[in-house]
């Protein structure tokens, strides 16, 4: 397997597309990156030390407003077959079925595998029956299709034979993410979000709740990473606790996060809507309890009570109660760290993931 000529279809720019490829060029895998956006540095950098190459679509596919438009990124098929061509892979593994699953399915290559990342199984069927057949075809025409969450995969089987659709997490870096905290309880409980501002993510719940929170118990903060469209409007939220119990970092560089999440205590996530919550597996690796809403994959990365609190209904007030147990209960937040770390350990070890993902290239080519 050591020489598997591996073509991968993914955002070259995504912290994930990074995991995985630099994992698999580690055990030996002859890899050709596919991107519709830019190539992050850290990826072009691998060029100089293992058999890997990259391509990216972006300055080909251009147009106001967005580079991943469907009409502009199909031009890109002809450029694809070519590359394909010239590389001669073994197997074409498409990461994101409804862009890059697409792209794959055109070019008419097989075998391709398929990985589910969300909206791609949660959004995208739901909008017409055109877009329920077309994501059908893609996945049908999948030697494999695989899922980070039950909850996907549940959706998956809809729509392919259960047999085909196998579960492998978003597996997390225990060398990277793990635990380096120690705090004083006595300075308050420091509560941190790492989420887009953006609406599904339900960063506003978690700030309306917290306002009321510092109303009561005022040495507690709230340290807020990531940016979006909503971001101004969630300072807003903030009112007067703003930079003064309820502070945003704005977008922080992945390899920032570990050091970011050991700053803080406890971890929140009130998405809306969230396919699995990667996020909370990450501040479980650094022995943060993570308090989460009750939709999608979330509840598959918390068990209730003893890595973390789910909340019964997503409102302010649940939000509320949950985090001031926390201040009230200082010593459950070392104990369900600790939890959350053995729970982050037992299944969400990236290198574990890994090689369940190669013994499935093997199954797949196995069967060619």
């Amino acid at each position: 397997m050591s020489t598997t000529k591996l073509f991968i279809l993914a955002d070259g720019g995504s912290a994930h597309t990074i995991k995985w490829v630099s994992g698999l060029l580690e055990k030996g895998f002859n890899i050709y990156l596919f991107s519709l956006g830019e190539i992050a540095p850290t990826l072009k950098d691998l060029e100089q030390n293992y058999s890997f190459s990259c391509f990216s679509g972006a300055m080909l596919v251009q147009s106001k407003g967005s580079i991943l438009k469907k009409a502009n990124y199909l031009k890109l098929v002809p450029k694809l077959k070519k590359e394909i061509r010239a590389f001669k892979p073994d197997i074409l593994h498409a990461h994101y079925a409804t862009s890059y699953g697409l792209l794959a399915f055109l070019s008419g290559f097989k075998p391709y595998v398929a990985s589910l990342w969300g909206s791609d199984i949660m959004v995208f069927p739901n909008r017409s029956f055109i877009h329920r057949l077309v994501l059908k075809q893609i996945l049908c025409g999948a030697k494999m299709v695989f899922s980070s969450s039950k909850i996907m995969e549940g959706l998956a089987a809809k729509f392919v034979d259960k047999v085909k659709v196998q579960r492998i997490p978003f597996g997390i870096d225990l060398e990277q993410f793990k635990p380096e905290g120690g705090f004083d309880n006595n300075q308050g409980v420091r509560f941190c979000i790492v989420k887009t501002m953006a609406e599904t993510y339900g960063v506003d719940i978690a700030i309306k709740a917290f306002v009321k929170l510092l109303e009561n118990y005022p040495q507690q903060s709230l340290h807020i990473a990531g940016d979006g469209v909503k971001m101004q409007e969630y300072q807003q939220l903030a009112g007067k606790y703003l930079d003064k119990g309820i502070h945003f970092y704005g977008k922080i560089p992945y390899a920032q996060v570990p050091e970011f999440l050991n700053k803080n205590q406890v971890f929140v996530n009130l998405s809306r809507s969230e396919s699995f919550g990667v996020s909370v597996i990450e501040a479980g690796a650094c022995g943060l309890p993570s308090i989460i809403s009750n939709r999608g994959g979330l509840p598959e990365t918390v068990f209730d009570g003893e890595t973390g609190t789910m909340l019964p209904e997503l409102n302010e007030d649940e939000a509320f109660k949950a985090m001031e147990y926390y201040i009230n209960n200082t010593d459950m937040i070392a104990v369900q760290g600790k939890n959350a770390r053995a729970f982050v350990e037992r299944n969400f070890d990236f290198q574990k993931n890994l090689e369940q993902q190669i013994r499935s290239y093997q199954k797949v080519l196995q069967k060619v």
